[in-house]
């Protein structure tokens, strides 16, 4: 059996807040310390996402004020993006080249990710993520016909000088048909 001891703070200059290890909460629901939930409403909106503003209350903001944030931000330096939002289809094995990322030298994160499937049953996609033309990570995508599904890869990259990763992709096997979208590379610099 396990007991929780709560402090639950009330005041009533703050009616209609409670506070959680705190007697003046800042908000409706303020906890001091860490917090955990064991169900959440789903959001319907795949354009939000949750931050923490800079006096540790939960926003919910449009995916759209990325571009603002980035661009009135002094991350330049340490964010770089690329993508390709349109669609493409192959019926070759041959990688293709879909996004290129260029980047000074240093030490990063990067991610990958796109959209794909493959008309045929039987049959994938492949994608690859690589680094000046080496392979640096590989996987194969097998989705329902015609439902677009998501491939990502994540590596760290170390480079002493300017670098290019590329996300690339193909059909499998050779001769069927595949269609990619929202192509991504995120890289954050670490060093």
């Amino acid at each position: 059996m396990f007991l929780t001891f709560l402090f639950v703070g009330f005041s009533s200059a703050q009616v209609g807040r409670v506070g959680i290890n705190t007697v003046n909460p800042q908000n409706t629901l303020h906890v001091a310390g860490t917090f955990r939930t064991d169900s959440a409403k789903t959001v319907t909106s795949t354009k939000r996402f949750a931050v923490l503003d800079s006096n540790g209350v939960l926003q919910s903001l449009p995916s759209d004020s990325l571009k603002s944030i980035f661009a009135n931000t002094n991350l330049s330096s340490f964010v770089f993006y690329a993508s390709n939002e349109t669609q493409a289809n192959t019926s070759s094995s041959t990688m293709q080249n879909k996004v290129t990322l260029s980047l000074p030298a240093g030490t990063y994160m990067v991610w990958s990710y796109f959209e794909a499937f493959n008309v045929n049953t039987n049959a994938g996609v492949r994608g690859t993520l690589a680094q000046d033309g080496t392979e640096i990570a590989y996987g194969e995508l097998w989705s329902d016909i015609s439902t677009y599904s998501p491939w990502n890869a994540m590596r760290e990259i170390t480079s002493t000088a300017t670098t290019t990763i590329a996300l690339e992709w193909g059909s499998w096997p050779n001769g069927t048909t595949s269609y990619i979208r929202r192509a991504r590379i995120v890289a954050l610099r670490v060093q």
